[in-house]
């Protein structure tokens, strides 16, 4: 008998949740259905979409931002690395001031010490490395910048031929397109 309650149970939520997953389904349905007015895209605009999906311009920039991080790791193992160590050492007293039995070297002991410590390979080693990282980075922010030319380039031909009559209407400096047509 308790299995039969808990099939029921589990029927009753998986109804549940499938009912409410078609009512988001038929919600999202209908909003795609009403939004079908045309795609009005700007130059501006087409360079900030084709900056968000072209591969090779993506790519690019990842290349940079790690080539950064890598930079600021070799500039950083050129720090001096810095260590503290603090205690409190109790003993309970005795009520003599030197106590009868301390094995610190003295009731109540506060203890602090600190290490500075930097070691340069003058031969070259991290210093090599920054001047490599450095070298590595300005690369690849020329890549990035001949993708940010290859990229306008080639928004610009294809947004001027999409203006020029093959099958968009211009109006006002803006390229207007269906909803369906493939994005720049």
């Amino acid at each position: 008998m308790s299995c039969l309650r808990w099939s029921f149970a589990a029927c009753t939520v998986l109804w549940i949740s499938v009912s409410s997953c078609w009512g988001q389904l038929e919600g999202q349905l209908a909003s795609q259905k009403t939004d079908a007015a045309p795609l009005v895209l700007t130059f501006q605009d087409a360079v900030a979409r084709a900056r968000r999906n072209l591969p090779q311009f993506l790519s690019a920039r990842t290349d940079l931002g790690l080539a950064h991080e890598d930079r600021v790791r070799a500039r950083a193992a050129l720090l001096p690395t810095v260590t503290a160590n603090t205690q409190f050492l109790y003993t309970q007293p005795n009520g003599t001031p030197t106590g009868v039995f301390i094995a610190n070297n003295t009731i109540h002991e506060y203890v602090a010490q600190g290490n500075a410590h930097e070691m340069l390979n003058l031969a070259g080693g991290e210093i090599h490395d920054l001047r490599r990282t450095r070298a590595a980075e300005a690369a690849l922010r020329a890549r990035l910048e001949i993708a940010g030319r290859g990229l306008m380039v080639t928004v610009a031909q294809t947004f001027s031929q999409d203006q020029s009559g093959s099958g968009a209407r211009r109006r006002g400096g803006t390229l207007r397109r269906d909803q369906g047509s493939d994005p720049i």
